[in-house]
């Protein structure tokens, strides 16, 4: 059914509103500013991803897959290098893991102060979400003069490391976070303690622990509604070795996951610090791989590597599931290997596709002003 189909069997065309959003077709129909249904259809776009991965070789799918949201980069990316090392049965070293953990977890707090100010603007309080545009410019002249690149993208490869990561490299991460994260005094007085806001995103939006369950949510949105589920409490890199908690909160509404995404940015703070501290100044955070991009050939670093597989870059014939807490929520990649240098198939669950799939029953029924208020919430980030 197409969404056209979809929204004329429900309401008359004069009231339906058509609109791009994610690849995907989203059909919008308001009567008296109040949504009255809502189609989104992502199938295509995820189908197209997945076909592309099994096309492509290693290189060419680490570039994919990480440019398939804007502000989760090196989550997805790391979320396929370890599927990849997995099917590979690579030991990674822990200074590689650690650094790793550094700068997912910077790029959870970017994301955070991201999804806030596009929250802040959605309410007309422009002054935070410009603060917020000029963090995130701070932040890639940073990763400009690091590793030449604007965005952290093209930075794993399984083994280690695509660019070099010195200690330094990652202490001026942390650094510029603990910087940038005093922006959260300014989130609290212009969002948690503003009654308009208050006004504005209680009791919105709101989604029951069964509606998150059904819909496969995870991430900021499914702990507002009170499901403690974070998959860096099992040990997946992205927050590993640091034991804490999984914020939670109540009622599910917008409001909720506003408060989530703050008291997370000092959480990831903390899991920063805490893996930053095992490591004297001597050790470096690298360990580098050598490529040849021309030939498609990958040497791995890993010592239990036959010559066969190191000048060949095949995949066993394995399956192997990796997931990463992304900034957004569980980000999986489910691989097998074909004894090929290209996968035999690969399958890849968005947190940012399930809260697609999610926004017509959470949207169906609130007005339409607050839209983009519901789906900068949910951290749907190509609104952004």
């Amino acid at each position: 059914m197409t969404p056209q189909t979809f929204i004329r069997n429900r309401v008359s065309k004069k009231n339906t509103q058509t609109f791009d959003l994610f690849n995907g077709r989203i059909s919008l129909a308001v009567n008296d500013e109040q949504i009255v249904a809502l189609f989104v259809d992502v199938d295509k776009c995820v189908r197209a991803v997945d076909k592309r991965l099994e096309q492509q070789h290693l290189l060419e799918n680490i570039r994919t897959i990480g440019r398939l949201e804007p502000h989760s980069c090196l989550a997805h990316e790391l979320a396929f290098v370890q599927g990849v090392e997995r099917l590979l049965d690579m030991d990674i070293p822990p200074e590689v893991y650690v650094g790793r953990v550094i700068l997912c977890e910077g790029e959870r707090i970017m994301n955070h102060i991201l999804t806030l100010g596009k929250v802040a603007s959605s309410v007309g309080i422009y002054p935070l979400h410009m603060q917020t545009q000029h963090i995130q410019r701070r932040y890639e002249a940073l990763c400009e003069k690091l590793w030449r690149r604007r965005i952290p993208v093209d930075l794993f490869i399984p083994g280690g490391t695509m660019v070099c990561m010195t200690r330094d490299a990652i202490e001026g991460v942390v650094q510029f976070f603990d910087e940038v994260a005093s922006i959260r005094k300014t989130i609290n007085w212009a969002l948690l303690r503003s009654r308009l806001f208050k006004n504005r995103a209680m009791k919105v939006a709101c989604l029951r622990a069964e509606t998150v369950s059904c819909f496969n949510l995870s991430g900021v949105t499914a702990r507002a509604s009170g499901v403690g589920y974070d998959v860096r409490c099992f040990g997946e890199a992205g927050g590993s070795g640091a034991e804490f908690s999984p914020i939670l909160g109540e009622g599910g509404d917008v409001w909720a996951r506003v408060n989530v995404r703050v008291e997370e940015i000092g959480q990831s703070l903390d899991i920063m610090h805490e893996n930053l501290s095992r490591f004297t100044n001597t050790q470096d955070l690298h360990k580098p791989s050598c490529i040849d991009v021309r030939n498609q050939r990958i040497f791995f670093v890993a010592d239990d590597l036959d010559e066969t597989q190191i000048n060949e870059g095949t995949y066993p014939i394995k399956e192997r599931y990796s997931a990463i807490e992304s900034a957004n929520g569980e980000f999986g990649v489910s691989l097998v290997g074909g004894g090929e240098s290209r996968l035999q198939r690969c399958k890849v669950n968005s947190p940012t596709f399930c809260a697609l799939q999610a926004l017509e029953s959470v949207a169906i029924g609130e007005n339409i002003m607050d839209l983009d208020l519901i789906i900068a919430s949910m951290g749907i980030s190509t609104v952004f």
